[in-house]
């Protein structure tokens, strides 16, 4: 997975061409942002990814995290 989510195309998710489309609002993308923070803050890691896709909409970049399974945030 992590060798494979770089190369995962993002954007408009009606281009036949795209695997992962944007997120539904800027909440959603300060949700994606706020909860990776957290994976680290109870020791996981950001194994891939992990951005936010800077310009028009609401993209981040695909993320693998590695983390205890019985970490609070699971």
């Amino acid at each position: 997975m992590v060798k494979t989510y770089p190369t995962i195309k993002v954007g408009d998710p009606a281009h036949p061409d795209t695997l992962m489309g944007p997120l539904h609002s800027k909440a959603g993308v300060k949700n994606y942002v706020d909860g990776l923070k957290e994976i680290v803050k109870q020791g996981g890691k950001i194994l891939t990814g992990g951005n936010v896709i800077e310009g028009e909409g609401n993209y981040v970049q695909p993320t693998v995290v590695a983390i205890n399974h019985d970490a609070a945030i699971v």
